[in-house]
């Protein structure tokens, strides 16, 4: 007879477990730097304008609501993958 245990961690169930955990954290991954954010350039050369969409005041960098399409605006639209992208990776001495 087997012991409980040992059938509580059949190698399918630690597979499984195991796959259902990477996946979720691949998918809170892929969310976190595809995350829309808008940064603020010099007038004129952006993208988008601020226009108070949600009519609280403050500027919100994450709300898309908040910006509209403007082609001398003074904010561009970014990503976390676009702001790595940027990024002088290369050691130097």
């Amino acid at each position: 007879m087997k012991s409980p245990i040992k059938s509580a961690f059949s190698g399918w169930k630690i597979a499984l477990a195991i796959i259902i955990g990477l996946s979720i954290s691949c998918w809170m991954l892929y969310r976190s730097i595809s995350q829309v954010y808008f940064i603020e350039v010099n007038d004129g050369s952006g993208t988008h304008s601020w226009i108070d969409g949600n009519d609280n005041d403050q500027l919100d960098i994450h709300d898309v609501t908040d910006f509209k399409l403007d082609d001398n605006g003074n904010y561009r639209e970014q990503t976390v993958s676009d702001a790595l992208g940027q990024v002088n990776w290369t050691l130097s001495s």
